[in-house]
């Protein structure tokens, strides 16, 4: 659901700076554990990325860090190369600044030699000097290449000069250099976990409010969100002059989310649930002696339930999210409660098959 130039603090009402760290091998893995212990008290919004591969030269990778960027809403970008002998070569990419930073952390040899452990705490210590320099408004180092460097040229030996017969053909020209091959597509935003838990209510009728605990659980990419959605009611009293009954509402569904809106501390989304609703009814007790109370009962119906959600995240660390959401439910079959008498039904309680219905939740995403 990365960053250098000036080294001063962020202040504690920074907005936090959105940074993707790709991941294209195994020990990434650990230096991305290293760098979120670096960067937790930083305002800085670590976003991950997990590809197959890095592609083959740097201005590759620098075109891919620069769609990272456009597609995360972020303000920088930070990979790893992983060398022969062990050491690391740390890119820290401000695409909107144009500015690139690397920097190469050695494995070190003989007895300065460096072990895992320490070379991971020296590369994050890289990243989190960067990114602290970035959030404080500062710049990376460098432009970022547009091409590839070419590789310079071996010198040309010295030959002594020979004597020799000219050709009788013409000379003929050396066959063309063949094309490079084309650079790999950047790797697409990869998934990551949503869960969520709340309380909702719903208006259910005239005099009835149906209040219960929510819970989500799904996976989103880039603005998109697949999630199962659940609520689970507490009962609510309908009372008149002849009986009182309890009556609990009860849901399941899946859901899909667009973030039509999209910032590092506000986002916007529209979605649509599809499922059904359960009406959990008690037996009724009898409050007249004319009346002889029916069993417990439970209706299920199916229901369609458009929203819009606006959440605001709560802190810089860790992407918890505060999520305000209204909707509206187009329940397929609502029930209707009343009296048998004889052939006739005489109605007592009809809820609505249009439910307006309000939410509350803490919503927690992780990679």
């Amino acid at each position: 659901m990365a960053w250098l130039s000036a080294l001063a603090a962020s202040g504690p009402n920074a907005v936090p700076l959105r940074a993707v760290i790709r991941l294209t091998a195994p020990a990434d893995e650990a230096l991305l554990r290293r760098v979120r212990g670096q960067v937790s008290d930083l305002a800085v919004d670590v976003v991950v990325d997990r590809g197959n591969r890095l592609e083959a030269d740097l201005s590759a990778q620098v075109h891919a860090a620069r769609d990272l960027a456009r597609a995360r809403d972020a303000r920088a970008v930070v990979w790893f190369r992983h060398l022969d002998g062990g050491g690391v070569v740390v890119h820290v990419a401000q695409p909107a600044e144009d500015a690139l930073l690397v920097r190469w952390v050695d494995a070190g040899s003989g007895g300065a030699a460096l072990d895992r452990s320490a070379r991971a705490e020296a590369v994050a210590l890289v990243v989190r000097s960067a990114l602290r320099a970035l959030a404080a408004g500062g710049r990376v180092g460098v432009a970022m290449p547009d091409h590839p460097a070419a590789a310079a040229a071996p010198p040309t030996p010295e030959v002594p000069a020979v004597a020799a017969t000219a050709p009788s053909g013409p000379a003929r020209a050396p066959p063309p250099a063949p094309a490079p091959p084309p650079a790999p597509p950047p790797g697409a935003p990869g998934w990551h976990w949503i869960t969520a838990v709340g309380w909702q209510a719903v208006k259910g009728g005239d005099s009835l409010w149906q209040q219960g605990l929510s819970a989500v659980l799904g996976v989103g990419r880039g603005r998109l969100s697949l999630t199962l959605d659940g609520s689970l009611g507490i009962p609510s009293t309908l009372t008149d002059d002849k009986t009182s009954l309890d009556l609990a509402r009860h849901a399941a569904a899946a859901s899909v989310r667009v973030a039509a809106f999209q910032r590092p501390t506000l986002s916007a989304t529209v979605g649509l649930a599809v499922g059904a609703i359960a009406f959990a009814r008690t037996q009724a007790i009898a409050l007249s002696p004319d009346v002889m109370p029916s069993p417990g009962q439970v209706t299920t119906a199916a229901f369609v339930g458009p929203a819009v959600e606006l959440l605001w995240r709560l802190t810089r660390g860790r992407p918890v999210w505060l999520d305000a959401r209204v909707g509206t439910d187009l329940v397929l079959g609502a029930p209707e409660l009343g009296y048998q008498r004889g052939t006739l039904f005489v109605p007592r309680n009809s809820l609505w098959p249009v439910e307006p219905r309000l939410g509350l939740a803490l919503v927690l995403e992780e990679p």
